[in-house]
């Protein structure tokens, strides 16, 4: 039989602490994420990733990759760009890609790393999966406007069935995109 631990007990953890003072935030978060969509949980780590990535601490590896990537082109004080394909594609290249010059890490193992295990489990699992995508080119098979698309991986010959609803607006059947997909719970995402 498990009992309800009230705020001001003291926390199950042994810290010593009042529970709300200690435990509690990371277990209502946890209890959140448990009835949570996979689509949800994946923007949820996503938007912690983004907060992580802007800290002031990489800021100057922030330009050194725009530079890297867009050459003299762009210039931080031009960022986020107008295009918002152009931010998409910089934006995955610098937390998927892009080697921190100091530790030569990717950023979204530095995440993994520092803040990885404050997350709910469904979360860190979510993350896990988003720190090994693969970066491929997919030939479309098949599409289903407003709910998703078949495509084939053109290098391994996978068949992945992508459920995205704002690309199968846009693909036709033989388009080639390039991109990472993800599984978000039993889906696969771009």
């Amino acid at each position: 039989m498990s009992t309800k631990i009230g705020r001001n007990d003291p926390c199950p953890c042994g810290s010593g602490k009042k529970y709300k003072r200690c435990c509690l935030v990371k277990d209502e978060a946890e209890r959140a994420f448990d009835s949570a969509s996979p689509f949800d949980i994946a923007h949820a780590v996503r938007q912690n990733i983004a907060t992580f990535i802007f800290q002031e601490r990489f800021r100057s590896d922030f330009n050194r990759a725009l530079k890297q990537f867009w050459g003299s082109a762009r210039k931080s004080s031009q960022f986020p760009l107008k295009d918002t394909v152009d931010n998409s594609l910089f934006m995955d290249w610098y937390v998927h890609d892009y080697r921190l010059l100091d530790s030569r890490k990717r950023l979204i193992d530095l995440f993994a790393e520092e803040a990885g295990d404050r997350l709910p489990a469904a979360a860190r699992l979510m993350l896990k999966q988003l720190q090994n995508p693969l970066y491929s080119a997919y030939e479309v098979i098949e599409v289903e406007r407003g709910v998703g698309s078949h495509v084939r991986d053109i290098f391994l010959g996978h068949d992945y069935r992508v459920q995205d609803v704002s690309t199968s607006q846009q693909l036709k059947k033989w388009d080639i995109i390039l991109g990472r997909i993800v599984i978000e719970g039993q889906t696969d995402c771009f």
